[in-house]
């Protein structure tokens, strides 16, 4: 597949959570957890002008490239997760971090984290937030770390990364876990798409959504 073709099919893949909200009812805000390298924020700005655009990255080179280069919205340079604090994370050439040992991975970096919560507060505590979250491993112990957001409501669909059955790691989150917490808050697990051989993404929609 050649660049073109592979940045069309990138795009299509952060647009598919559109297909779950309704025309007229879409996000005020995106809380995006590990920008990284990708675009999402991008594409679903232009899917929904108005919406105001929430993020983090703990990787400080990734995060002074986005900032050097105009991120469109509010950025911190921290990991979510529990307990707050300072935690040593493992870098990838692609400028991501994990809190988990990642392939081809090399330095260390050690960064602030801050829970899901504290971010929330941070950023004024936004209605109608979209959660995507692409965090390498950390997905269950960030959604942990917020319990006031989630019952909250204020959260209306969620994008998460899970491993699939039979190829979950040692240390990653068991998608059963994460699905059990998550329903207990009343998000409904709607899509698996965007399937590689060990993982995909899955949307959650809230049950008054």
């Amino acid at each position: 597949m050649n660049s073109y073709a592979q940045k069309q099919k990138q795009r299509a893949n952060e647009r598919y959570i559109a297909r779950f909200v309704a025309r007229g009812r879409g996000p005020l805000a995106m809380y995006d957890i590990g920008v990284g390298p990708k675009t999402e924020w991008a594409t679903l700005g232009a899917v929904w002008p108005g919406m105001r655009l929430f993020g983090c990255e703990p990787h400080p080179g990734q995060y002074e490239f986005l900032i050097r280069n105009g991120w469109p919205g509010v950025l911190a340079n921290v990991a979510i997760g529990q307990p707050e604090g300072i935690r040593r994370l493992h870098t990838h050439p692609t400028q991501m971090c994990s809190s988990l040992v990642v392939p081809r991975g090399g330095d260390t970096v050690d960064v602030k984290v801050w829970s899901l919560d504290r971010f929330d507060q941070q950023m004024g505590r936004p209605g109608r937030i979209l959660l995507w979250m692409d965090i390498e491993g950390g997905e269950l112990e960030a959604l942990a770390s917020g319990p006031e957001l989630l019952s909250s409501g204020r959260v209306r669909w969620i994008n998460i990364e899970e491993r699939k059955p039979g190829r979950v790691p040692e240390g990653w989150p068991d998608p059963k876990e994460i699905h059990g917490l998550l329903d207990g808050y009343g998000y409904r697990r709607e899509k698996a798409y965007n399937h590689h051989p060990t993982h995909h993404d899955v949307i959650y929609r809230h049950k008054d959504e």
